[in-house]
Formats: C-alpha cells, structure tokens, sequence
C-alpha cells in the first residue's frame, strides 16, 4: 500500500544516524588522546616538539568534523603517524641536499647514551614509510589485526611490513659501526 508522500506503509523515513562521539565533547577527548598520541610519535622518533606539531595540525583538522569521525582515537593516531612520516621524508630530502653542498660537521663529543639513542631513532627514521608506520602503532600496543583495521590494509601486508622492518633492524644492530659501541652489560660485583 503506498502512501500519499509515494512511501510504503511501516517505512520510516531515514535518519541521519548518530556518531559514537555525538555524546563526547572535543575538548574531553582532547585533553584524553593529546597526550597519548604524543608519546607514541615520540616512540618512533619525533622529538617533543616534532610529535606535538603533527598531533595539533591533526587535531585542528578534526575539530570542525569530530561528531562525524567514526573512531577519531583512531584517525589521529594513524593520521598524526602519517604526517611525522611525511615529515621525515621532507627531512631526509633536506638532508640528502645539504649534504651534498655542505662541509662535513665537527662531530660532537661521545656520550654514550645520547649516541645510542640517535642511532635507534635514525634506524627507525630510516625504514620506509609503510614499515615505519606499522612500528609506530606496534611499538603503541596496537596488534596487527588492529592496525591492519586502522590502516584499512589486509591483516598479512601489515604482518609481512612488521616482519621485514623487524629483520631490517635487526640486521642493521649486528651491522652497527665500531663508532657507536653497543651498551656494556654490568659484570656481577664480586663479594
């Protein structure tokens, strides 16, 4: 039986259906993934200052749109990872151009740790995008199911990204240079 407005009976006519942040407000959600979203840039290498940038340029794109993003936890961390990595790239661009117009810097004084930890990060800096990616969110708890989910990619690109930046750095800490010694073990105290 049609109706006069040309709809059957028992239709209803469609409704626009809520977002699941309909109910949360910008600034909770804010104060909540800002931070967590920082620390995970922060473990795949970005500095304090890098992290932030790229999660605030992120969050101000969602702001105008956050009740309509279905999983804006989500979408800020993979978009915030995408624009370090992009980032990097414009990084290594420079580089690559300064160092082919530049003299050679005086390399500072050996610390250690401070040596140890920018070869990690230059290691990690050093995987392409899609592995390096995959590294962030692995190194921030997410499985590969989950980022596979995220990132909208077959579960098995994700596992063989993961495996092959795995075995690249692996290879590259057995390859590491006699400058940068590896961290001596603690020999036990004899009594």
């Amino acid at each position: 039986m049609v109706h006069s407005d040309n709809r059957l009976l028992g239709d209803q006519p469609a409704r626009p259906e809520k977002s699941p942040t309909a109910h949360v407000d910008f600034d909770d959600f804010f104060k909540t993934n800002f931070p967590s979203s920082v620390r995970m840039l922060m473990k795949l290498g970005a500095s304090y200052q890098e992290a932030e940038d790229a999660v605030s340029s992120v969050m101000s794109t969602l702001y105008p749109r956050f009740h309509t993003v279905e999983h804006p936890s989500a979408y800020v961390r993979v978009a915030a990872t995408r624009a370090y990595i992009k980032y990097i790239e414009r990084e290594r661009q420079g580089q690559a151009l300064a160092a082919r117009t530049a003299p050679a810097e005086i390399a500072p004084k050996n610390d250690p740790d401070v040596d140890e930890r920018a070869w990690v990060l230059q290691q990690l800096r050093d995987l392409p995008a899609a592995q390096m990616e995959v590294m962030a969110l692995t190194f921030d708890g997410y499985s590969p199911a989950e980022i596979a989910k995220l990132l909208g990619k077959d579960p098995q690109t994700i596992r063989t990204n993961l495996h092959q930046a795995r075995r690249r750095l692996r290879g590259r800490a057995q390859e590491r240079p006699a400058e940068i010694p590896a961290r001596p073990h603690e020999s036990p105290k004899e009594v």
